[in-house]
């Protein structure tokens, strides 16, 4: 009987050493069942949430003088109601679908548009985008292009409304795009063009432990 639950023991702690394991250190995981999502953060990062996105994560700022903090934004639109035939048929939209119709809609809202590089990539088992990309928002527009949200519709969407209120213009957006089961999920870095913080790096371990259930 000691024997065995000896035996019980060191397999609950093995279990719990590996799902320890998962999460590097300096991270925390945060989890959403309602969006069936987990992601990782840096632990000193805050943690907030606004209408309109799944959370948000601020990275610490330097001292009293710092009025950015670059940010991290999870959203999703869902893509069971577009209708860009007007057939009456809702489109099935695919990854590259999506990415063209963001594109249309990133150049609606910022002036300066530069592209600096598109690629392929995964998250968790599902196929996704990395875009990079650069350019000038007016204070307006602001809190929609930080968060890289639209419908799918041309319109701004409702979901995409985190308020990253700041007195710059020029910013320089990472952004990750996964479709799945008929919602997009989308990932924004955002942070000022001249931005050499590392904390690209630590946008790249969270997109590398996202995982979508």
């Amino acid at each position: 009987m000691k024997r065995r639950f000896l035996c019980l023991f060191l397999s609950l702690l093995i279990c719990a050493a590996l799902l320890c394991s998962c999460v590097p250190r300096g991270y925390t995981m945060y989890e959403n069942k309602d969006s069936e999502i987990s992601i990782i953060y840096p632990s000193d990062w805050e943690k907030r949430e606004y209408d309109g996105s799944i959370i948000n994560f601020f990275t610490p700022p330097v001292d009293e003088s710092d009025d950015f903090q670059e940010n991290v934004s999870v959203v999703t639109i869902m893509l069971t109601n577009i209708d860009r035939n007007n057939n009456g048929i809702p489109d099935t939209i695919t990854l590259d679908d999506y990415l063209e119709i963001s594109k249309e809609e990133i150049n609606t809202y910022i002036s300066d548009y530069n592209e600096i590089s598109i690629k392929d990539i995964k998250v968790g088992n599902l196929d996704a985008k990395r875009i990079v990309y650069t350019g000038s928002i007016v204070s307006e527009s602001a809190e929609t292009v930080s968060t890289g949200g639209t419908d799918g519709t041309g319109e701004a969407s409702s979901e995409a409304g985190s308020s990253l209120e700041t007195p710059y213009n020029n910013y320089k957006w990472i952004q990750v795009i996964v479709i799945h089961n008929r919602v997009a999920y989308l990932i924004t870095y955002t942070a000022l063009p001249d931005s050499n913080t590392g904390y690209e790096e630590q946008f790249d371990t969270m997109i590398s432990n996202w995982r979508i259930r």
